[in-house]
């Protein structure tokens, strides 16, 4: 059994919750209409949602938390909308269901994964899982909210560095590596907005032990065009 939440799209829980075949997500029969729906955070709305003023944002995070405002769900089915209330209500009713297969129909299989998100928690409210997020969006980092509220990878575009970016900065000059070189090998470690770089020269030495020799080493940022 393995129990955990995602982190990013290479780590171990996600890794493996996206190669298991038989994947199983709790469904909710909407108040309004009678639907099974799959809860989706997007689908929660509250007074000024769009706001991107951080005075703003500090203020509806207060409002809900204090119950001043109240979080809502609009049916993506039928446009319905329900509160709290009705979420706790319809939790009775849900059922599992299994991708590529109908409500009510599990097949009987040995590996089985099932995505738990926190919309679907009884300790979790809409004003709760909205005030979570309010607090990452003012902290300029959805990090935390994405892998322990909506229990999906965090992917941050800052982050994702492809092989090419290193063969697009390649503007030093050629290195002089000694005469016993038979390879050269470059690493980085990325960060944020920048990464740390080595490269070795390695080669055998005269009685056929390993012998290195360091060509550059340093700091590059990511941000530079």
């Amino acid at each position: 059994i393995k129990l955990s939440t995602p982190t990013s799209k290479l780590g171990g829980i996600w890794i493996a919750w996206d190669s298991c075949p038989n994947k199983r997500r709790w469904y909710v029969p909407c108040p309004c209409c009678g639907v099974l729906i799959l809860l989706d955070f997007e689908q929660v709305s509250w007074s000024g949602r769009s706001a991107e003023d951080p005075r703003e944002l500090v203020t509806q995070l207060r409002d809900l938390e204090e119950e001043a405002i109240f979080a809502s769900y609009t049916c993506q089915e039928c446009g319905g909308e329900f509160g709290e209330a009705d979420r706790l209500a319809i939790q009775q009713d849900g059922v599992w269901v299994q991708e590529g297969y109908p409500p009510g129909e599990l097949p009987d299989v040995v590996n089985v994964a099932y995505h738990v998100p926190s919309i679907n928690s009884p300790w979790v409210s809409f004003n709760r899982l909205a005030g979570e997020y309010l607090k990452c969006k003012l902290k300029g980092d959805l990090h935390h909210f994405l892998n322990n509220y909506l229990a999906l990878p965090y992917e941050d575009s800052e982050r994702s560095v492809s092989e090419s970016i290193f063969a697009e900065r390649a503007d030093a000059a050629p290195y002089e590596v000694p005469e016993w070189t038979t390879a050269i090998t470059a690493g980085a470690d990325t960060q944020k907005d920048y990464w740390w770089y080595v490269v070795r020269a390695w080669g055998p030495t005269e009685d056929g032990r390993l012998r290195s020799k360091l060509l550059d080493f340093g700091k590059d940022s990511q941000r530079r065009r």
